[in-house]
């Protein structure tokens, strides 16, 4: 049993830390300081080509939707990992991009139906307003309470489910 968890942590942090891929010919890599929009900012914050980040800015908010599959291990993980991007993403992106006042961020994952069915869905969603944001204590708040301080969270059911 140990093994089996020893495993599954190796597993996972190869996962987390080793598919930061440097380029790929659709999206090359730009450092996030290096970021001159919102969207790029984000998509060099998440570092995973195969997460396929796509937003734009309307007005004062940026809308951002991205695969969550290459961390698609568990939904545990799942939540977890979306919840470390937004603790990544959020803080900077308000602090680099002053004309931004809210952002929504959006999960997408695969689902499976009880027939075998596959569908992409919204798997997480969170909004953060400036105003709420500079609230929050990004450097301490636990990254299982990123979803719980948002303006608006959601997650779907499936995650209710074992």
């Amino acid at each position: 049993m140990r093994f089996l968890v020893f495993c599954l942590a190796i597993i996972g942090l190869a996962v987390l830390f080793g598919n930061s891929y440097n380029a790929s010919p659709a999206q090359p890599a730009i450092r996030a300081e290096n970021a001159t929009d919102p969207v790029e900012y984000v998509r060099a914050m998440i570092a995973q080509p195969r997460a396929e980040v796509k937003g734009e800015v309307v007005g004062d908010v940026l809308k951002v939707q991205f695969s969550m599959d290459p961390w698609a291990l568990t939904k545990g993980w799942v939540k977890t990992i979306f919840q470390k991007h937004v603790k990544d993403i959020v803080p900077g992106l308000f602090t680099k991009f002053p004309n931004i006042k809210e952002v929504t961020l959006t999960g997408m994952g695969t689902f499976r139906d009880i027939k075998g069915n596959e569908s992409v869905e919204k798997s997480m969603v969170v909004r953060f307003s400036r105003q709420n944001a500079s609230t929050v204590n990004w450097k301490n708040i636990d990254t299982e309470n990123v979803m719980r301080v948002a303006d608006f969270q959601w997650h779907h059911p499936a995650f209710d489910r074992d």
